[in-house]
């Protein structure tokens, strides 16, 4: 089985599993170039994550003679698969046609896979032209890469919640706060850089579950600057958890109280987009506008309780 699960989706995981309950012998190749705009590394990770029980095999490989539309491509690929595996294939699975001519070139078998995708009528192109709309075909693995996270700062600390409530999604509390809850001493814990650790990883495992959009109290950028960390220090700690953690950025900060000029520089410095409102209405209101712009009007909420 060959493709560029650019991104994968579930068709391509309806495709896989049948074909491991067809054959437990199963090589799947990721081919990648580096033109393509979703990065080769990140969906070979991705599928890693997916099938951790599935011999997978990036191809890399610029073949430009490969194109499907050029004449002998089948022959090119069979020989670039051969160089790859101990021994011919005996069957090739795919839901395109183009699994009819490969399989011919291998001498292999070929077993189509619902070719009319009348199970899951989805394609990857669909999902990089509207992911919002095809959100139920998107693993959740992949979600993290296509979904917004919108900071919420505000002096309650409870309007994240409830604006996830409002989209059916989820929110992320913001971890120091919820350990002084706890009567714990933050400082104590782990200390400043510990903490926005602490919510960089509870924002990243919400994110596989968050209905297109996270909301969330606080950011680490801001639990960073309100500790009074060096912005040299504050820099070495963020890259740490921009490396570990990429999509640590939000889309979208909304600021109902004062934002001190320490955090609105590091905000500025990052390049983060902040949206000073005055109140937690204007700042629902700045949220709605803001969602209705990335899912469109059917993403909304029918209706609102304030």
């Amino acid at each position: 089985m060959i493709g560029r699960f650019m991104p994968p989706h579930a068709g391509h995981q309806y495709l896989i599993e049948f074909a491991r309950s067809y054959t437990r012998d199963l090589t799947v190749f990721v081919c990648t170039l580096a033109h393509e705009p979703i990065p080769g590394e990140l969906r070979f990770a991705w599928m890693s994550r997916l099938f951790p029980h599935v011999r997978l095999i990036h191809v890399t490989e610029e073949i430009p003679q490969a194109s499907r539309s050029e004449e002998g491509a089948y022959a090119i690929w069979a020989k670039a698969i051969r160089l790859r595996l101990e021994a011919d294939p005996r069957y090739v699975f795919a839901s395109e046609e183009y699994g009819r001519d490969l399989a011919a070139a291998l001498g292999a078998e070929y077993v189509p896979v619902d070719p009319r995708r009348s199970v899951f009528p989805v394609s990857a192109g669909a999902i990089r032209d509207d992911p919002f709309g095809n959100w139920t075909h998107v693993p959740h693995v992949v979600r993290p890469y296509f979904a917004r996270k919108v900071v919420l700062h505000e002096r309650s600390g409870t309007l994240a919640e409830e604006l996830a409530r409002s989209y059916g999604t989820l929110f992320a509390t913001d971890y120091p706060a919820y350990l002084r809850s706890l009567g714990a001493d933050a400082a104590v814990i782990g200390g400043p850089a510990a903490l926005a650790r602490a919510q960089s990883a509870s924002e990243e495992a919400l994110l596989l579950q968050a209905n297109r959009v996270l909301f969330t109290a606080t950011d680490p950028l801001r639990i960073l600057t309100d500790a009074g960390v060096r912005p040299a220090d504050r820099d070495e700690v963020m890259a740490q958890l921009i490396a570990a953690h990429p999509y640590l950025a939000p889309s979208l900060v909304v600021a109902v109280e004062p934002v001190g000029e320490s955090y609105r520089d590091a905000i500025e410095c990052y390049g983060w987009p902040l949206a000073c409102v005055a109140d937690r209405k204007a700042a629902r209101r700045r949220c709605d506008l803001q969602l209705e712009e990335w899912l469109g009007p059917t993403g909304s909420p029918a209706r609102r309780v304030d």
